[in-house]
């Protein structure tokens, strides 16, 4: 994470339209302060100025808020136009939208930014807040993409290397793939979920399971169980919680969780 250089922020931030939900506000702020200031090369993928490779364990162990208020802020950035992401199999690239703008180069050409300038936040202005509007039909089109990598994301998930020479002579349906990093899961098993719960709360139920997981370091011989047992329980107070308030009380998620079953 960058720890050296500075942003620029002016007044007029207070009258952006999430300077009061201290969640969303924190997030933005945060995204600023860590994204890239210059064109990189990471993994094999070109990561661009104003841009940030990040997943929403590494995002909520960095900001200290729950997975579940990291989704909802990042949806209301993105509804706004503020930010766009593509999630692939092992994380998310986030883009701060229009950051040539925020960083205001053209400042640089009348001296009053120096070399060591090297990211400034947006003035959040009436007139910039009219252009994010104008940017409605692109975000439309960049959430479909965003849901269809998501999709590709789970369907194409990496299958599990086995150890064990036997492991290699099974038949398809019983061989365990990791999706996301953590979870393991046969197809049968994800087609079940599926079934059960819908595509969507599939997608939260492994993002739920995998944020415990690496939170605590605690694994399950059976992830479908563990899913199927505690934390279709913790989605269903999720979204229970979720209407009645912007800013969603931390979870503990040893609440909800079965010990570990090695």
């Amino acid at each position: 994470m960058l720890e050296s250089g500075y942003i620029k922020l002016y007044r007029s931030l207070t009258k952006w339209e999430w300077y009061d939900d201290m969640n969303t506000f924190k997030l933005f702020m945060h995204l600023l302060l860590t994204a890239n200031y210059e064109t990189v090369k990471w993994h094999g993928i070109t990561v661009k100025k104003g841009q940030r490779v990040c997943s929403l364990p590494v995002l909520s162990k960095e900001t200290r808020m729950s997975v579940q208020n990291l989704r909802t802020s990042l949806n209301k950035l993105k509804l706004t136009g503020e930010i766009s992401d593509v999630a692939t199999n092992n994380h998310r690239l986030i883009t701060i939208e229009n950051w040539g703008i925020y960083q205001n180069e053209e400042h640089e050409n009348k001296g009053q930014l120096t070399g060591d300038q090297q990211t400034t936040n947006r003035q959040l202005t009436g007139d910039q807040q009219t252009t994010n509007r104008q940017l409605t039909a692109m975000e439309e089109s960049n959430k479909k993409d965003n849901k269809d990598n998501k999709a590709r994301r789970i369907k194409n998930a990496r299958t599990h290397e086995e150890s064990s020479s036997g492991a290699a002579n099974r038949p398809p349906e019983s061989v365990k793939k990791c999706f996301l990093t953590t979870v393991r899961l046969t197809d049968g098993e994800y087609d079940s979920l599926k079934k059960m719960y819908g595509e969507t709360d599939t997608e939260r139920l492994i993002e739920i399971l995998e944020e415990y997981k690496v939170r605590t370091g605690k694994p399950y011989n059976s992830d479908y169980s563990a899913i199927t047992k505690w934390v279709v329980k913790k989605l269903a107070y999720l979204k229970e919680s979720e209407p009645k308030t912007n800013e969603s009380k931390m979870i503990n998620l040893d609440d909800f969780a079965e010990g570990p079953k090695i």
